[in-house]
């Protein structure tokens, strides 16, 4: 696993409008860290900008102890999850989660355990004969998250994931990736997640950390237990009430 700095990160748009503005974030190994704010606040550019997908245009991103602003995405050990899953519609949920390992030239018995292994831990071993059209949006959903798993990537971004999904459905994956963190770092393996949402009650509940941004900067970066006894602003305390109000 490997932790993921940005320094003084800052991104311009051609337009002049600055999406992130001279960031200080440091997300330790491991750890599994919630963006929150409003749209537009720079919760996909930042991870954007860790992907390889942006390029910051002042500062530096760190993934471990390589500095990887002009690193190309592929070699950066990173996997991204977005709201739209990904699989490719003629191939089945087996083969989806296995084609980024075959593209590795990885052993067809590796290839085999792994998926084995991350379809058990996310519950989905009885679709793999499946196409994605013939299962649920929330099984989609899990075959996207275990096939940006099996790869092994050190680190694990997810852009807003469940946003397609209803709120009963999304608690219950949220749910999974947060315990299935925790068993990976049960295991000795370890992965750093970093998590954009807008759902405060989500954040709430999944976050070692939350990083509270708004137009680009961070408000407030702390634990979820700090940020409910210690808001610096009406944004945060806004978060915490909502959320606790849920619970």
């Amino acid at each position: 696993m490997a932790g993921v700095s940005l320094i003084k990160t800052e991104k311009m748009y051609s337009n002049g409008f600055t999406a992130v503005k001279g960031l200080d974030l440091e997300i330790d190994q491991g750890e599994f860290m919630v963006l929150i704010g409003p749209s537009g606040c720079g919760k996909t550019t930042i991870l954007r900008m860790i992907s390889g997908l942006e390029e910051p245009t002042r500062g530096e991103i760190w993934i471990g102890k390589r500095r990887v602003n002009k690193l190309a995405p592929k070699k950066r050990e990173i996997s991204l999850v977005s709201q739209n899953h990904e699989l490719y519609p003629h191939m089945t949920i087996y083969e989806n989660i296995a084609f980024p390992l075959k593209m590795k030239g990885i052993s067809k018995d590796e290839i085999e355990g792994r998926v084995k292994e991350f379809s058990e831990k996310l519950g989905i071993e009885g679709i793999l004969s499946e196409k994605p059209k013939g299962v649920t949006g929330e099984e989609r959903q899990l075959a996207a998250i275990g096939k940006a798993l099996v790869t092994g990537a050190k680190v694990v971004l997810f852009d807003d994931p469940l946003s397609n999904l209803d709120v009963r459905v999304r608690g219950r994956v949220g749910t999974r990736i947060k315990v299935l963190h925790q068993e990976l770092k049960e295991s000795g393996q370890g992965v750093t997640m970093i998590y954009a949402t807008q759902e405060r009650f989500e954040a709430m509940k999944m976050g070692d950390r939350i990083c509270f941004l708004d137009q680009g900067n961070i408000v407030q970066l702390d634990t979820p237990s700090n940020l409910y006894n210690y808001p610096l602003s009406g944004s945060t305390e806004d978060l915490v009430n909502f959320s606790t109000e849920r619970l």
